[in-house]
């Protein structure tokens, strides 16, 4: 179940936005749509993985079913497809041009980045242990932080003007490094949460 759903979703998923698998990777042989679709089914079973540990209730005695993890994962797949329309709604450059057009594979890296990102924190939150609210805004905090990490570098290239090539590959990995920081400081920090709760409560 796990390998069908993180397959055909992680592959059908960026058909919203434009791209297809089919056409623009096997055929065309594009690296930028390549790159692109392999981050987002690594994301896709990264939520998946995560919909399967860790309890929506640690301290209680109910046992669950199939359909919990499968809803969880449904919810952070849904999730993500939200942040990575958020994510594009800010770029300067239409996907389909900067990815199937032009091939930019910076642009594709950075896209990568932010969605497997976004994917280590909704995993995180799809895999509990939900000790509150707390602890579930968490996830939407660190989401909020790479958003406005894409914010701060698409103000800076806009303040800055054109740059050339490899100003604009500098700054976008840059942008790359910054996501992946606030990933791990987010599940550095969910880390603290749970080992706090284990302890006080």
């Amino acid at each position: 179940m796990g390998y069908a759903l993180f397959r055909n979703l992680g592959q059908f998923g960026l058909q919203f936005f434009g791209l297809r698998l089919r056409v623009d990777v096997y055929e065309r042989k594009n690296l930028a749509a390549a790159i692109l679709f392999a981050a987002f089914t690594f994301s896709t079973a990264l939520i998946f993985g995560g919909s399967l540990w860790g309890e929506a209730d640690p301290d209680g005695s109910d046992e669950g079913g199939w359909w919990i993890p499968l809803t969880f994962f449904g919810l952070g797949w849904l999730t993500l497809i939200i942040a990575f329309l958020l994510f594009l709604v800010r770029e300067k450059t239409p996907l389909s041009q900067s990815i199937r057009q032009d091939r930019r594979i910076v642009t594709a890296e950075a896209a990568a980045a932010y969605l497997i990102s976004s994917a280590i924190v909704i995993a995180e939150a799809t895999a509990g242990d939900f000790y509150g609210w707390w602890h579930g805004l968490m996830s939407f905090a660190s989401l909020a932080g790479l958003l406005i990490v894409h914010e701060v570098f698409n103000t800076a290239t806009s303040f800055g003007g054109e740059k050339s090539r490899p100003e604009a590959a500098t700054s976008r990995s840059f942008e790359i490094a910054m996501y992946f920081v606030v990933a791990i400081a987010s599940w550095l920090l969910n880390r603290w949460i749970d080992l706090y709760f284990a302890r006080f409560l």
